[in-house]
């Protein structure tokens, strides 16, 4: 008798490590539990990070440079938004957009942003002592006195620019013409200097 109970015993032990074997052998072979399910992938805190390239025509070109993220969200500042890793994006009006990119990866996330100036930028510099009238692109602007300066606020691209003198209620025959073309936040390359003739 006692030594069917022995027999049993060892019959149990050697069961319970063949069963513990063949579960660690199926951990092995498909990455899941004792039991057969998947264990959950390991969620890696993402990073947000991103570059842009703007060109005059309002195209603006985004560039994720996150880590670990595997969804993305961006925020295109205009009301637009998008899922693309590396969208591109026109815009239909001047002014400084605020860009926001959140990356996710499972339930952890992280957010970056820019601000980008889409606006175009004319100076003109009146080195004279008499003020000018200005239009820009056919529209008419505040007159530029005598000895300042003022920057002009236009939309990216070309434009053409008259500057003419006023004597009184009365314009000289002088007259001056100049055609920039004005990048996004650019405040130097498009500057004017003029004086009477």
């Amino acid at each position: 008798m006692q030594k069917l109970i022995y027999f049993t015993c060892f019959l149990c032990i050697a069961l319970l490590s063949l069963n513990s074997c063949e579960k660690e052998e199926l951990k092995n072979k498909n990455g899941s539990d004792p039991y057969g399910n998947p264990e959950p992938e390991l969620e890696i805190q993402p990073t947000a990070d991103f570059i842009y390239q703007l060109n005059a025509s309002f195209k603006v070109s985004f560039q994720s440079n996150s880590k670990y993220a595997k969804s993305f969200l961006w925020n295109i500042g205009d009301g637009t938004t998008s899922p693309s890793e590396n969208p591109e994006h026109t815009y239909m009006s001047i002014g400084k957009k605020t860009v926001t990119l959140t990356v996710y990866n499972g339930k952890k996330s992280d957010m970056a942003y820019a601000e980008i100036d889409m606006t175009g930028y004319i100076t003109l510099q009146n080195k004279s002592s008499y003020p000018f009238s200005v239009k820009i692109d056919n529209e008419s602007y505040k007159s530029l006195s005598g000895k300042t300066s003022r920057t002009y606020s236009v939309k990216p691209g070309s434009h053409t620019v008259n500057v003419e003198q006023e004597s009184g209620y009365y314009l000289w025959a002088t007259k001056k013409t100049f055609n920039p073309t004005c990048y996004p936040g650019n405040k130097t390359d498009c500057t004017y200097s003029f004086t009477d003739d």
